[in-house]
């Protein structure tokens, strides 16, 4: 079981496209967490730190969970945090020990464009691409290996992909490249399709592997049809991975912990007998003749991404541009193959 942790709402950035940015208000304590935790301690594989910003919270908070892992569990318990990083920059005195601990790993964010940023003297400041480079230089030095990094991919920013990849490539970490989510500050619908035809892009240019985390180990799909591409939250919840909200609540995932409770038991099925939720079947295929199709396990991977669709009336299209990506894709691996 990998359980994320989402200890605070708050952020000390502003990103304008921000799914995050309505999730439940609240902070955890470490006894709250924990006690949250034990559910888990038979099962507990990874705790993963999102947010808000996990740098909010104060170092105890995560030295707390660790001394819990070590005396409860003993066993080792990787601790996986994404944080934008901005007030290790700022205070690095505050984490390097924290950092330095084995079982801790860190990983951040960045994307080229206008709307990753933070407020300062009443104006909205760009994080760019000059501190990124320094918030991984500094790390590097203080703690001795650079952090791999999210970049959240939206119409206005899809045309810097060859660029972010340059840059991964430079300073020699990982890039996963994610779409835009509907929720909180994003508005705007950006396909899922769209996102895999600029996947295309990319391996026509660079090939499968130039690093395996960009397309989301895309090419295990076509080695291995039975490997699960992105996460199985629209078939059996909480069996592998369930999300801990700032308010204390258990929910399915991180996607689904940015709705308020109503939107969030709009997806919710009763427990079946092995104690695990599925959800309703409205959101558990974008169309009822996805059974049975080759793609149905990349298409409907995720019940959010099939609320988008729906709620966007992209049924249609989204069936027929998928297929056609996803074919074109499996052509490059086996010429990649051959």
């Amino acid at each position: 079981m990998d359980v994320i942790i989402n200890p605070t709402n708050k952020c000390n950035f502003a990103c304008k496209f921000c799914a995050a940015s309505t999730i439940s208000h609240g902070k955890l304590s470490s006894k709250e967490t924990i006690e949250k935790l034990s559910l888990f301690k038979d099962t507990l594989n990874m705790i993963i730190i999102n947010g808000g910003d996990p740098l909010i919270m104060d170092p105890q908070y995560y030295y707390d969970i660790l001394s819990w892992c070590r005396s409860e569990l003993n066993r080792i318990v990787p601790i996986s945090m994404t944080t934008n990083l901005i007030d290790f920059y700022r205070n690095p005195e505050k984490w390097i020990g924290l950092f330095r601990e084995k079982e801790i790993g860190i990983g951040t964010s960045f994307q080229y464009g206008d709307k990753r940023g933070y407020i300062e003297n009443g104006k909205f400041i760009v994080y760019d691409e000059k501190m990124f480079r320094e918030v991984i230089s500094l790390f590097f030095s203080l703690i001795g290996y650079k952090p791999s990094f999210i970049y959240v991919t939206d119409r206005d920013n899809e045309q810097y992909l060859f660029d972010i990849i340059e840059l991964s490539k430079e300073l020699k970490i990982g890039c996963k490249i994610n779409k835009a989510i509907i929720d909180g500050r994003c508005k705007e619908y950006y396909p899922r399709y769209r996102l895999f035809e600029k996947y295309l892009e990319i391996i026509r240019k660079y090939g499968f592997k130039i690093e395996d985390n960009i397309y989301n180990h895309l090419h295990k799909y076509f080695e291995d049809p039975d490997f699960i591409l992105s996460c199985d939250m629209n078939r059996y919840c909480y069996k592998d991975i369930c999300t801990i909200t700032p308010n204390g609540s258990i929910v399915q995932c991180s996607h689904i912990s940015y709705m308020d409770e109503k939107e969030i038991e709009k997806y919710r099925m009763d427990k079946n007998p092995d104690n695990n939720y599925r959800f309703r079947k409205k959101y558990y295929s974008i169309k009822s003749d996805c059974y049975g199709c080759e793609w149905d396990d990349i298409c409907n991977s995720c019940a959010v991404y099939i609320r988008e669709v729906r709620n966007n009336n992209d049924e249609n299209q989204y069936c027929s541009k998928m297929r056609n990506v996803l074919e074109l894709i499996r052509d490059e691996y086996r010429k990649e193959r051959a």
